[in-house]
């Protein structure tokens, strides 16, 4: 399964974030935005990727800090109304992973994997997806912080595109020659997959991508089943998409298409630079 490397650890003047960027580069960072660990501007600029934590119960924020010292169950769920009523899709609660029920049991009428994420907690040393107890069903976490030093944590990220600040707005598409959806392009040469995260629905289950310049385009899907609150799944089978001008259907087998809500496209190391696509 793939995943994303995160890295999260305190700021201000009782640590330096550059050791994060020494140690992995511009990498996806979250940050606390409160409390006596918040980064200060300067620190959040070392990266052009950042998710905020908040400490208390604030109005503000991407992901609720939910442990000793810092926001209790109920409050995390008093914290998971207040962004939804703040038009925040998605926001998600870090927690141990012993406290994932408790968490849920505070969210109440808000459903795990629809209306909010968990961030988990579960020190093993090795990247491994959480799989959230109940109440209610089981369900992916979205994050597991899965290493820990004095400073800072490394994290594996198992949804594409998250967090969620906004709900995905799928764009139809229309007809005749203008049926082609803007896509993405791959300007350099690529070591690692990397993931186009698009708010397209996947309708019937099935469309097309065309390849529009650049060489050979290595790709696969993840799609969005959300309504069944399982989160992401690969599809099993990569594309590998023919040179410029080449198309290539597919279909997501084995789902409940009505279900499927949102699809992001993987590109995967081998893909020639310069590659472009389109999607309808």
């Amino acid at each position: 399964m793939h995943w994303r490397q995160m890295a999260d650890g305190i700021g201000g003047p009782a640590a330096d974030p550059q050791d994060i960027r020494d140690a992995f580069g511009d990498i996806l960072v979250a940050c606390y935005l409160t409390g006596e660990w918040a980064w200060t501007q300067a620190q959040r600029d070392l990266f052009s990727e950042t998710v905020t934590i908040v400490t208390y119960l604030a109005g503000e924020g991407d992901v609720a800090d939910c442990e000793n010292g810092d926001l209790t169950p109920a409050q995390a769920g008093d914290w998971i109304s207040m962004r939804k009523a703040a038009g925040y899709y998605r926001p998600t609660v870090y927690c141990s992973a012993s406290a994932i029920s408790a968490v849920r049991t505070a969210a109440g009428k808000w459903v795990l994997g629809i209306d909010y994420d968990i961030w988990a907690a579960d020190w093993t040393n090795v990247a491994h997806e959480v799989i959230a107890p109940g109440p209610g069903p089981e369900v992916a976490c979205a994050v597991t912080q899965y290493a820990s030093n004095q400073d800072w944590d490394r994290d594996a990220v198992y949804f594409p595109c998250w967090p969620f600040r906004t709900a995905p707005r799928p764009t139809p598409p229309t007809s005749g020659d203008d049926d082609m959806l803007p896509f993405g392009t791959i300007d350099e040469t690529i070591t690692s997959p990397v993931k186009q995260c698009a708010s397209w629905a996947a309708g019937d289950g099935g469309s097309t991508v065309t390849v529009l310049s650049g060489g050979a385009l290595n790709a696969e899907l993840w799609i969005h089943h959300e309504a069944a609150a399982v989160g992401w799944y690969e599809v099993p089978v990569p594309l590998t998409l023919p040179a410029e001008g080449g198309q290539t259907g597919y279909t997501i087998p084995g789902k409940n298409y009505s279900d499927v809500n949102g699809i992001a496209f993987v590109v995967l190391p081998g893909t020639a630079p310069g590659a472009a696509w389109h999607m309808t």
